[in-house]
């Protein structure tokens, strides 16, 4: 059924395994990714009243270089950071980025579940919306993989996340807000294919109810 599900979905990038996301949005796609070695200096320190103890404590952290080739965007939004880079102006220039590696055979619906667990379980729960959005966007996502959904459902996550953004005190809600916007709005019709279906069309032919009894 991965094929007949993957025909859904419009997406310029099939072919390109890495995506890259700017800012929660899908915003090109590569064949190659070399990422480079990533260190931290240690620095040997003797405390005056221990004479014969060298402590380590940690040093600078170096990041090496992330090279993308081998690859095509239908948006200038990458083109245009660039080029905001080589001007100079990096004080507006500083974005959240994430290269996700993903083929046909995953379930776009899924695969913002386990990305949405995982901000539900890192909200420390101070602010509302993030402690209340991201566990109510991963429960919607969960009745979309299991059958226990409906249409109207697509929507809700919409508005959840447009409710998240700007109103808390750190950035982890407006982190898990931004993909989920961008994964609903550019992939909309297989999470409708999903509530349609009552089932997750990449795993099984049949709904798979949360609370099925045998």
């Amino acid at each position: 059924m991965a094929k007949s599900a993957a025909a859904v979905r419009s997406d310029p990038y099939r072919n390109f395994r890495f995506r890259v996301e700017i800012d929660g949005i899908v915003a090109a796609g590569f064949s190659e990714v070399q990422i480079g070695e990533t260190a931290t200096e240690v620095i040997d320190y003797r405390e005056g009243n221990e004479p014969f103890h060298v402590r380590k404590l940690p040093g600078l952290h170096k990041f090496g270089n992330v090279t993308l080739t081998r690859g095509m965007t239908a948006s200038m939004e990458l083109v245009n950071w660039h080029r905001q880079v080589q001007v100079g102006d990096t004080a507006n220039a500083r974005r959240n980025v994430v290269v996700i590696v993903m083929d046909e055979s995953v379930s776009m619906p899924e695969a913002l579940r386990v990305l949405t667990h995982f901000y539900a379980h890192e909200s420390c729960g101070q602010c509302t919306p993030c402690r209340e959005g991201t566990g109510w966007v991963h429960k919607v996502l969960v009745g979309l993989e299991e059958g226990n959904a409906s249409p109207r459902d697509v929507d809700l996550i919409l508005n959840i996340a447009g409710n998240m953004m700007g109103t808390t005190i750190c950035a982890l809600a407006d982190a898990a807000a931004m993909p989920a916007r961008a994964f609903v709005t550019k992939y909309r019709a297989e999470f409708e294919q999903h509530a349609a279906l009552g089932r997750c069309p990449f795993r099984s032919e049949e709904p798979r109810l949360a609370h099925a009894h045998g």
